[in-house]
């Protein structure tokens, strides 16, 4: 359900929820500047791997599952290893 209505239908599409925090989420993308003009992808199959590693002896069995198959997915993006990127921000 989460892969149906939220997350982008292909690889760097808009994402159903646009959020933008500055200076960490672009429409609704982990985004980190790191200078004026490019900035680090922090794709959702990294923020999810590292939620595991970090919190598997706490987490409930539904959130790892939930966390597995957003790897599983993230992975399968053509994308899924560009982590440098233009600054959205400027």
């Amino acid at each position: 359900m989460y892969k149906l209505f939220v997350l982008p239908k292909k690889e760097k599409g808009d994402c159903s929820l646009n959020i933008t925090l500055r200076p960490v989420m672009y429409k609704s993308m982990l985004i980190i500047p790191i200078s004026h003009d490019r900035a680090l992808h922090i794709h959702h199959w990294i923020f999810y791997s590292i939620l595991l590693i970090f919190g598997w002896n706490y987490l409930h069995s539904s959130i790892i599952g939930f966390s597995t198959a957003l790897i599983m997915n993230g992975l399968s993006y053509g994308d899924r290893f560009e982590i440098l990127t233009d600054n959205p921000y400027t």
